[in-house]
């Protein structure tokens, strides 16, 4: 059996996103709460690692957006007397509108 391509479908790429780091002047492990979005774009929060010694906190997330998924982690951590929230290094993500809502609702739980 041979396959033959018919058609070609453009997909226009749409354009990477400078992702946004917060900054935050306190952060309290014990109430972060994040909440997952549902809609177009679906936020969900897997999993939250703290790690009391290094002042370091990942959280597993999960975005689907059109026709990309993908599980990646973000950090929240301390750094010069401020904390931060970012996308965690290495993590190899596409910098996406769903991406910049993750760190949107992670920091929007810190507040709290």
């Amino acid at each position: 059996m041979e396959l033959l391509k018919r058609d070609h479908v453009e997909i226009p790429l749409k354009e990477d996103r400078p992702l946004k780091t917060y900054y935050l002047e306190r952060f309290d492990p014990d109430r972060f709460r994040p909440k997952d979005q549902r809609g177009e774009t679906v936020v969900e929060f897997k999993e939250f690692l703290y790690d009391p010694k290094r002042q370091k906190g990942m959280v597993q997330v999960i975005v689907a957006e059109e026709n990309l998924t993908q599980n990646f982690w973000l950090e929240i951590g301390q750094k010069r007397e401020r904390w931060y929230v970012r996308a965690a290094r290495g993590c190899g993500i596409v910098p996406t509108v769903g991406i910049q809502r993750a760190l949107d609702l992670v920091h929007e739980a810190t507040q709290r």
